[in-house]
């Protein structure tokens, strides 16, 4: 497997800074010294205080939202120092407001960033329940691939399971960013694929798949298939949950994906120009 080509260069972590959340920061910081790349650390503030905040400030003159949201960038450039100081990786900070999903997804696309390492999200209050899963959202509308950290192990150095979902393709960005730490520490790859109840092409990505990893060398691996649901990602954090994994490797939201891309793709056929190259909505590079 070549790794002269840096495949990870930035490196999102959402953060809640707890101590969850601290000893997950470690992992991620560890995984980012390994690749040489820099950690954009992003805590979003809870928006429905942020809304009682501002009105209590407008009708008693009270600066507790201004006070709150200066203490968590206070304590999110202190975890800033500490990572930058004990792994050597440019480390940066930025406290955001509003709905934890969405500022995750518009922080990756504005950063250009090539990976989002997830943690738990916060609790959620009882009138979002009719709403999407937050992490399940950032998987499946993410730019970049997507590690969800189920680990609260000080370091890489204790994973013991890793699950790589393989849909579509081969998922060689995704194993090119695990290789150092399966490699080093003996951890055992769970590679999974949906049943489609069809002809799919699936077993064929499973095998390209064992192929790299036989290249790249001693390295334990397991291969299951799901059944097919209408949630594939609460699939996989089920799966993951099953084997207790410590992380869920999931690919970049795939580019034909959404109402409008559904028509590009149908009238493909008729058109003489396309913005994508040939191929690409079917097997789209990682």
């Amino acid at each position: 497997m070549n790794e002269s080509a840096p495949i990870v260069k930035r490196i999102l972590l959402p953060v809640n800074l707890d101590q969850v959340s601290l000893a997950m920061a470690r992992q991620v910081a560890g995984l980012a010294k390994d690749h040489g790349a820099a950690l954009l650390l992003l805590h979003v503030a809870d928006a429905e205080n942020i809304s009682f905040g501002k009105l209590l400030n407008r009708f008693f003159c009270t600066d507790s939202f201004v006070s709150n949201i200066n203490h968590k960038d206070a304590l999110l450039k202190t975890w800033q120092r500490n990572l930058q100081v004990s792994y050597g990786i440019p480390v940066s900070g930025e406290v955001c407001c509003g709905d934890w999903a969405g500022c995750i997804l518009s922080a990756a696309t504005a950063r250009k960033v090539d990976m989002v390492a997830l943690t738990r999200p916060p609790e959620q209050r009882w009138w979002t329940i009719f709403k999407n899963d937050p992490l399940e959202t950032v998987m499946r509308r993410s730019p970049c691939q997507v590690m969800t950290l189920f680990s609260s192990a000080p370091g890489t150095n204790e994973w013991k399971n890793i699950v790589i979902p393989v849909t579509g393709f081969v998922p060689e960005t995704r194993l090119k960013t695990i290789y150092p730490v399966a490699r080093n520490n003996k951890v055992k790859i769970h590679l999974i694929t949906i049943d489609n109840n069809d002809n799919s092409p699936q077993f064929s990505f499973i095998m390209d798949t064992l192929k790299i990893l036989k290249a790249a060398g001693n390295i334990q691996v397991e291969c299951n298939c799901i059944k097919r649901s209408m949630n594939p990602e609460q699939s996989f954090v089920e799966y993951a949950g099953r084997v207790n994994a410590d992380v869920l490797m999931t690919a970049k939201r795939l580019p034909y994906l959404g109402f409008r891309h559904f028509w590009r793709r149908l009238l493909r056929p008729f058109s003489k120009l396309s913005r994508y190259e040939p191929g690409t909505l079917y097997r789209p590079s990682l």
